[in-house]
């Protein structure tokens, strides 16, 4: 009776050894990318900064959905220090800079990027609508999507 306590103790504890490496392997990481600064230099998955949690904003600068995420955002900026926003669209360059000058004008946290190739769609496959965001954790790996407008305290949640 104690080698068959023992054995089923050991066996149910090489089960939950397998499922835990398999939900560690089957998270979701970044997936590789090639996008455009507003100055039009290439940017990537390997030049992103990742010291801290990366938040991808994808959005529409004509979207009034879009608008109230980056005014949001932009009211609770302070609290976010341990992330960088990437601020992702397909639009016309131009009118990316104007979304970006009236909410985030000279601010080094938040990056935008022209997605003129639409890798958007290639290669985050889960956006389908804006304002999509999605929180990277600084390894790299998805925390969390929300497919709608979020207000900051529900980001701040996962962070």
């Amino acid at each position: 009776m104690y080698n068959s306590t023992r054995m089923k103790t050991f066996l149910l504890s090489l089960l939950l050894l397998f499922v835990s490496i398999q939900l560690l392997l089957s998270q979701p990481i970044c997936p590789k990318f090639k996008m455009f600064d507003l100055d039009k230099k290439p940017v990537t998955e390997k030049i992103i900064k990742w010291d801290k949690n990366a938040i991808f904003v994808f959005f529409d600068p004509g979207c009034e959905h879009c608008e109230s995420q980056a005014s949001w955002i932009k009211a609770d900026l302070s609290k976010f220090s341990n992330c960088n926003f990437y601020f992702v669209s397909i639009s016309d360059p131009n009118q990316i800079k104007l979304y970006r000058d009236r909410f985030f004008k000279g601010n080094k946290q938040v990056t935008f990027l022209f997605d003129k190739d639409y890798a958007t769609y290639k290669t985050f496959l889960n956006i389908s609508n804006t304002p999509t965001v999605v929180i990277y954790s600084k390894d790299k790996k998805k925390k969390i999507q929300f497919d709608k407008e979020t207000p900051a305290a529900d980001l701040l949640k996962y962070l």
